[in-house]
């Protein structure tokens, strides 16, 4: 999944996030290194952590708003769809890497 924010007025920022980092975050503290999910205690609220070289910024969400949308990801596609995705797309750039 890809998160874009705004950090600046004409600068936009991509992080792309595995969909089950986001799922596990709801429920309990989730991933290392760059992207964090945890939920907040004592509220209905999810906090997403990025950390990278030039800075780091959290962001809190509604965890039942996060949840459906996550609910409707795997709805509209599969884990194993999503993974037959993943594979063609690292076969692709391995390809074009090789030079072939």
């Amino acid at each position: 999944m890809r998160l874009s924010f705004h950090v600046r007025r004409n600068e936009r920022t991509v992080w792309t996030v595995a969909r089950t980092l986001l799922a596990t975050g709801l429920h309990t503290p989730s991933g290392e290194g760059e992207v964090r999910v945890r939920p907040v205690d004592g509220e209905s609220a999810v906090a997403v952590e990025l950390y990278s070289p030039s800075g780091q910024a959290e962001f809190v969400t509604d965890a039942g708003q996060l949840g459906e949308f996550v609910d409707a990801t795997y709805r509209f596609v599969s884990s194993i769809q999503a993974q037959a995705i993943v594979d063609a797309e690292f076969d692709s750039r391995r390809w074009l890497d090789s030079g072939e």
